[in-house]
Parts: structure tokens; C-alpha cells; sequence
């Protein structure tokens, strides 16, 4: 299913969710992060979901998605800010140029980020 966006399917036992937003480098909107908690509120409350891809497309969504959860922030509770900002580390920290921040960190070098 493509909502604006998210792109949701799923395959056997595993829940893909796809980011493409690449013109707005992928930052996550309210309504996109409604969308990716129930989606992943169904496939777990269905018990059939083995494994839970969540991925982007194009430009990294990172940065903006920080920029996007201040400026929702302002204009949220504490609660759904939360929420958020839950939905957003989980995204952030599973792609490659997390893990590729990471390593160069402790290596002591640039990073080389790839957009993934």
C-alpha cells in the first residue's frame, strides 16, 4: 500500500516500509509517522510479522527528520513528541550511514555516507 510516501507491503512474514519523500529529503511528517506505527502496530498485533524492514529512498532523511521533530515540538505534547521522536531513532538508526557514522567515529575518520 502507497500513502503519499510511505510505501507499506508486505511479503510472508515481513512488514517493508519504504520512505519516498526525496523531495523533501525524506523527512517525516506527523501523518507519516501515524502511518509507520500503525503499520507496524497491525503487522504485530496480526502475529504473523516475523521481521520489520523500514528503509528510505533517495536523498538522507536524518538531519531533516531532527529539523521536523523540533519544529513539531513546538506545536505538540510531551507525549506525542515522544512518539515522534521514538518513530524517527528507530528509522535513523537502522540505515547504513548510521552505521557508517558510528565506525568512522571510532576509527577516527570521515564518514562516507551513501544516502542508505
Amino acid at each position: 500500500m502507497s500513502t503519499d510516501g510511505v510505501v507499506v507491503s508486505t511479503d510472508g512474514g515481513l512488514l517493508r516500509i519504504v520512505l519516498d519523500r526525496a523531495t523533501a529529503r525524506n523527512a517525516l511528517r506527523a501523518v507519516d509517522m501515524r502511518r509507520i506505527t500503525a503499520a507496524v502496530t497491525d503487522a504485530v498485533d496480526g502475529g504473523a510479522t516475523r521481521a520489520i524492514l523500514i528503509r528510505s529512498v533517495g536523498p538522507h532523511f536524518s538531519l531533516s527528520a531532527t529539523k521536523g521533530l523540533l519544529r513539531r515540538g513546538l506545536s505538540t505534547d510531551l507525549a506525542a513528541a515522544l512518539e515522534s521522536e521514538l518513530v524517527a531513532v528507530e528509522l535513523t538508526v537502522r540505515s547504513s550511514d548510521f552505521k557508517e557514522g558510528i565506525a568512522a567515529f571510532g576509527q577516527r575518520r570521515r564518514p562516507e555516507f551513501t544516502g542508505r
